[in-house]
């Protein structure tokens, strides 16, 4: 009888090892990805060195109606399809950079190949007609344009998320196909950087 109680006492003792593993497993499972967290929380190890948009993020996106409302057709910014659009200023005082933009945008259309009827580029045109605009125009025969109001205009940049130390009317936008502008770009980003967010962004939005 003493023999049989000790060989059920001898077959109790692995299980309570194995239990003990157990929570030992368990507690490791929880505990690891909190203790990873904290260390790159605090190392910086395992950060993303960038996101992966080339442009300038805006958060939030910016709904552009609110300065875009027709264009010199009497249309709606939106009445022309479902396309994302970019939208580049030109103001009086538009310098090299700013008309660099129109040309950046130009090449990348053209380089979109048969994706570049879901992309649409329309001019922010800030001022009268002069004939420094009327040469840009011809240039560009295909830019559709919409006359914006200046101060409406400078009062929706003012409430973008756009970097403090930049020349906001030298920046252009991507906007989405329901209106709300997404990434901004200036003379920092070459015509390369821009198509492969319009790529990206094409790829994962549907079409008509």
């Amino acid at each position: 009888m003493v023999a049989q109680v000790q060989d059920a006492d001898s077959s109790i003792k692995p299980n309570k090892g194995i239990g003990n593993w157990q929570a030992v497993l368990l507690f490791g499972i929880i505990a690891l990805p909190m203790i990873l967290a904290l260390l790159i929380y605090k190392t910086g190890i395992g950060k993303p060195g960038s996101t992966i948009n080339e442009g300038v993020l805006l958060t939030p996106a910016k709904q552009v109606d609110t300065f875009a409302h027709a264009d010199t057709q009497g249309q709606s910014l939106l009445a022309s399809g479902k396309k994302w659009r970019l939208l580049i200023p030109y103001h009086a005082a538009c310098n090299e950079a700013c008309l660099s933009n129109f040309y950046i945008t130009r090449q990348v259309h053209i380089r979109l190949g048969e994706k570049a009827r879901r992309v649409e580029r329309v001019m922010v045109s800030l001022g009268a007609m002069t004939p420094a605009l009327e040469t840009l125009l011809l240039e560009h025969p295909r830019l559709r344009v919409m006359p914006v109001d200046s101060a409406v205009y400078s009062n929706w940049l003012a409430e973008a998320s756009l970097p403090e130390d930049s020349n906001v009317l030298e920046h252009y936008f991507l906007v989405d196909e329901n209106g709300f502008a997404m990434m901004a770009y200036s003379a920092e980003h070459d015509g390369n950087k821009l198509l492969k967010d319009i790529k990206r962004v094409l790829k994962f939005t549907s079409e008509e």
